[in-house]
């Protein structure tokens, strides 16, 4: 059955590739069939040790990628999970984690905006929903204050949470001086 399981996750994987993007599976047998898993918490449980965390923090405290039970991608600070939609920052006490295998994701900053043909050669973005017409990817945002904090890459703009509401951050701009950057998953040779 597990030999079944591992070549399905295969061919998932393979399909995904060809459009570009990964979805993670669940829960933790979702790691060890795939390279990378959104893991269900509540509020006051520990990620563990293979929490996916953004390349920096938030004001000195670490920052891990979650998403709320639908499916939208923001930050866990502390014991909860803090969405971007409409305008406002939005808190969970149930929501998952993202979790990987060791040095298979990858944060790279972009400097212009991507939108449904955003591609690195050999690399896949790592996808949480589809957000309208958009797919919604993982993104983080280096903010004036020092901050990195991570959200959801829509529609050439990566929007996060800060302090109660939503905001976006445009990689193409050149007067905006927050660095962006994009989740990558790296297949391993043999797929």
């Amino acid at each position: 059955m597990a030999a079944l399981t591992f070549f399905s996750c295969l061919s998932k994987v393979q399909a995904q590739a060809e459009q570009g993007y990964i979805e993670c599976g669940f829960g933790e047998t979702g790691l060890h069939y795939g390279a990378c898993s959104w893991l269900e918490l509540a509020a006051g449980q520990e990620p563990g040790q293979y929490a996916v965390t953004a390349p920096g923090g938030e004001n000195g405290r670490q920052v891990h990628v979650c998403r709320d039970l639908k499916g939208v991608p923001g930050k866990r600070v502390g014991a909860h999970c803090y969405i971007p939609r409409y305008g406002k920052e939005y808190s969970h006490d149930r929501y998952q984690v993202l979790t990987a295998r060791p040095g298979t994701l990858r944060w790279q900053v972009i400097g212009s905006r991507a939108n449904r043909g955003l591609t690195l050669p050999g690399k896949l973005l790592v996808k949480s929903i589809t957000d309208g017409s958009y797919n919604a990817y993982i993104c983080a945002v280096a903010d004036a204050r020092g901050n990195v904090i991570t959200g959801k890459y829509v529609g050439s703009y990566c929007w996060y949470s800060y302090g109660g509401d939503e905001y976006a951050a445009d990689p193409g701009n050149d007067k905006d001086n927050r660095q962006v950057y994009l989740l990558w998953y790296q297949p391993p040779p043999w797929l």
